[in-house]
């Protein structure tokens, strides 16, 4: 058999200031009229900077070969 292995972790206790804080935050953000427009406008900020991430991303792997010239055919035509 193997040797039992165990693995100690030590958590730091939250001091009651650190959850007062915290709860203060939570307070402001989720019950006044303000905290919720920054969680509104926080919100569609981040997922802004995560599409243009994302978009550059895409550009790099799919790079543009340019415009199609007009002998290319692709084999596919809806009328004919």
């Amino acid at each position: 058999m193997y040797p039992a292995k165990y693995i100690l972790i030590a958590i730091k206790p939250v001091s009651r200031r650190q959850v007062g804080k915290m709860s203060s935050l939570f307070d402001y953000l989720f019950n006044t009229h303000a905290g919720f427009a920054v969680l509104f406008f926080g919100g569609i900020v981040f997922f802004l900077v995560l599409a243009y991430i994302l978009e550059k991303r895409t550009g790099k792997i799919y790079v543009d070969r340019g415009e199609r010239k007009a002998d290319e055919d692709d084999g596919w035509h809806l009328f004919g």
